[in-house]
């Protein structure tokens, strides 16, 4: 190898290092200063490379005289070298890939705990809201909506973005068929904490009953990932696969929502139609709600 390769090389190497060290270094500071970070990071690797005058692509000479051809592209003695030129770009990609995932899991997570930290000091500062917004949930359950939504609006006017208080309205619109107040209040909450299962499942009721398919199958399928396996929402979903003409997907949705709450009436009244051979055991299990 020659002294100019060497150098050459020393130089790509060097850059590299110091890239990485660049990179770990901004990582570890978050916000907005990890991407101008990661990008002048990366872009200081390309100088280093440029400047350090190695190639990656080794091209081939097209003269016959030249030492060596395409039956032969490895000069002698050149193997580590050209195996530095393609393994050391691949591995500063990948790890570079793999702080940009870290930063981003790292930032989400600082973000999830932001939220509940904020949650818990205002519910410190403003016990009565809390107290009100129990009032309005065990109103709710009676069925008392006037009295619940009363509750609930005290609530909101000290705390306007109470996302257990938004819940609450949003579930007395839906009760009310107010389909759309209960969407826009749900997306409230949903702006306020998008990892809550029921409030995945409240978006995907409401975009159910406006006929909004596409969005309700989103949303629905969401609340089942993150846990949601209420009746209800399994029933919605095999509403959705019988619009689509998927029998056989919305018969195991029916079968799901049955399994959770076995006295779910519309669910078997939806087997008798998708599950014909098995019609006799669903008619006796409605005939037994009928008695």
């Amino acid at each position: 190898m020659s002294d100019e390769t060497e150098r050459n090389t020393n130089r790509y190497l060097i850059g590299g290092i110091v890239t990485l060290l660049l990179m770990a270094l901004f990582s570890a500071l978050g916000s907005f200063v990890v991407w101008s970070g990661l990008g002048l990071s990366v872009y200081f690797f390309f100088l280093s490379y440029r400047a350090s005058g190695v190639s990656i692509f080794q091209s081939r000479p097209t003269d016959p005289g030249a030492p060596y051809q395409a039956n032969n592209p490895t000069p002698p003695g050149n193997n580590a070298l050209n195996k530095i030129r393609v393994i050391v770009p691949i591995v500063f990609v990948l790890m570079a890939l793999g702080i940009i995932a870290a930063v981003v899991v790292a930032i989400n997570s600082s973000d999830d705990r932001a939220e509940e930290v904020v949650e818990e000091v205002q519910s410190s500062l403003d016990p009565e809201v809390n107290d009100w917004v129990n009032n309005g949930n065990a109103y709710y359950n009676q069925g008392s909506y006037d009295s619940a939504s009363y509750y609930y609006s005290k609530a909101l006017a000290k705390w306007p973005d109470h996302p257990s208080a938004l819940y609450g309205k949003s579930l007395i619109a839906y009760a009310k068929e107010d389909f759309r107040t209960s969407l826009q209040l749900v997306r409230r909450c949903k702006a306020l904490n998008s990892n809550d299962p029921d409030v995945m499942m409240m978006l995907g009721a409401n975009h159910f009953q406006l006929r909004q398919l596409d969005s309700a199958r989103y949303y629905l399928d969401e609340a089942v990932s993150m846990g949601n396996q209420t009746a209800w929402c399994l029933w919605m979903n095999g509403e959705i696969y019988l619009a689509e003409g998927n029998r056989n997907d919305a018969r195991q949705s029916f079968l799901n929502s049955i399994g959770a709450d076995s006295t779910l009436v519309d669910s078997y009244k939806r087997l008798l139609e998708v599950d014909p051979e098995n019609s006799t055991l669903y008619r006796r299990k409605l005939k037994e709600f009928n008695q």
